[in-house]
């Protein structure tokens, strides 16, 4: 029989947390930052609705869930709208619930989330697939550089192009892979602000929460998992920057920002590039560049893993206006509206998974609506 109880992370012991990491080592599978069960502790650090779901078949500990659970007992993937993958650990060969009966099990309504890992835990539903691009380590950087010159050869030719024209106007790019200077990750934070202001997304970097966390990995160094923040300067100037999670063997791209002004130079390629071809000496074997149909990725990508992204529901309880209104949506809006409100409501699990409060959500959700439905701030 499965058990499956709640725990904050303080709350376990030592050795339980020694037999979790156990579990997550033994596959590869789970050989990503986000599955780090060091990250569930420092996030518990940063936000006190952290749990971990505990589970156990037969008295035994099989596997841990680590979410963030709300006071309606509603759940968020752990690190909110930084999350890009998510779900329980489980044992390898183990056969457990699906992750909606584990949600039940802990007496838990659901789960919005995004980037759900779609093995060994029941989710069936292939329409909410989509794939994920991965570029694979190359044997050396010539190597990579002629593997996209053959695919791509009209990029190939353009990143040529762009580092001679950045060459000719501010002299040699200088590339910083593990850079650790405090202001040059303050600017690339503050960039993926501005950004996030200038295409108006909602600014996840705000919460107080999220500035803490993003600190704290900066400095952090477990045995598994660290952050790692790499820099592209054109004449001195920071012009692009990656602040990226990395186990062992995995590097995730993450806050990924150029400044706009050195755009003609293509710095978020010239150092994602740079980042890829350096995998070998670090001991990388991948670059997971997430999901989306992002053209930039296709020549980098090597091939692709699937993720789920969907809401689990325990049937212990639901929210009846947004059931109510996704039915609605499905069934008889016309596919362009339908495909607006879909994208609406992605705004608003962005805002509902960072804001905690009612007075940021209800903010948060009065801008986002400027978006959609222009309101004139003329009185």
């Amino acid at each position: 029989m499965v058990k499956v109880e709640r725990y904050k992370y303080n709350e376990l012991p030592q050795h339980v947390r020694d037999t979790l990491t156990a579990v997550r080592d033994a596959q590869i599978i789970y050989d990503n930052p986000f599955f780090d069960l060091d990250f569930a502790g420092l996030m518990s650090d940063v936000r006190d609705d952290t749990e971990i779901l505990l589970i156990s078949k037969g008295g035994n500990i099989v596997g841990y869930w680590a979410l963030h659970v709300r006071p309606d007992k509603w759940c968020r993937p752990l690190g909110g709208p930084f999350s890009d993958w998510h779900g329980p650990v489980i044992s390898p060969d183990m056969s457990i619930p699906s992750a909606d009966e584990l949600l039940a099990l802990a007496g838990l309504k659901g789960l919005s989330a995004h980037g759900l890992q779609p093995f060994g835990f029941g989710v069936s539903d292939r329409s909410a697939i989509t794939p994920v691009s991965i570029s694979g380590a190359p044997e050396s950087a010539d190597a990579f550089l002629a593997w996209q010159k053959s695919l791509f050869p009209k990029h190939a030719k353009n990143m040529r192009r762009a580092a001679r024209l950045a060459n000719r106007d501010y002299g040699e790019a200088v590339l910083t892979l593990d850079d650790e200077s405090v202001d040059a990750f303050n600017q690339v934070m503050d960039m993926k602000q501005a950004q996030y202001r200038r295409t108006g997304l909602h600014n996840v970097l705000a919460p107080d929460w999220a500035q803490d966390m993003m600190n704290r990995l900066r400095l952090a160094c477990f045995p598994r998992l660290r952050a790692r923040l790499s820099t592209l300067k054109l004449g001195g100037q920071l012009a692009a920057g990656e602040f990226n999670l990395l186990s062992d063997t995995v590097i995730h791209g993450w806050i990924v920002v150029y400044d706009p002004e050195f755009a003609a130079y293509s710095p978020g390629h010239m150092l994602m590039q740079a980042i890829i071809c350096d995998m070998r000496k670090t001991g990388h074997m991948m670059y997971d560049a997430g999901s989306g149909n992002h053209d930039y990725k296709k020549v980098y990508e090597t091939y692709q893993v699937p993720m789920v992204s969907r809401t689990l529901r325990s049937g212990l309880g639901h929210r009846p206006i947004c059931s109510t209104w996704c039915w609605f949506e499905q069934k008889f809006m016309p596919s362009r509206l339908a495909t607006l409100m879909q994208s609406a409501r992605r705004r608003g699990d962005q805002i509902f998974s960072s804001e905690l409060d009612r007075r940021s959500r209800i903010r948060g959700v009065i801008n986002a609506a400027r978006k959609f439905i222009p309101i004139s701030t003329k009185s």
